[in-house]
């Protein structure tokens, strides 16, 4: 089954800030993600974002990013639209980060 994310209706072109990640994660209810049987998560970004902080990313995603267990097990089901490789790749830190401090029982 494939869940699709559209955050083009949060407004600004900045998504920064895990509070703000945590309040969008809870709007979209993406609590449904972290249920058996999701097989593709397709996350829609408006076309005119500047930016997405690592903590938006991890107050958005870090529970999933936990009950997935691994990057490789996460990035396989995520599909990012509408983003540039430098915001993809504060992404990518961000699920490392989220791997590596849970690891460590630091998260």
């Amino acid at each position: 089954m494939t869940i699709r994310i559209n955050l083009e209706s949060i407004s600004g072109r900045y998504f920064i800030g895990k509070p703000n990640g945590q309040k969008a994660r809870e709007k979209k209810n993406l609590d449904q993600l972290d249920i058996d049987g999701i097989d593709e998560i397709v996350v829609d970004f408006p076309d005119n974002i500047k930016a997405i902080t690592s903590s938006f990313f991890i107050g958005l995603f870090g529970s999933s990013i936990i009950k997935s267990g691994s990057k490789q097990v996460f990035m396989k089901r995520l599909k990012l639209n509408n983003i540039n490789d430098i915001q993809k790749k504060s992404i990518e830190e961000a699920i490392e980060h989220v791997i590596l401090t849970q690891n460590a029982n630091v998260f």
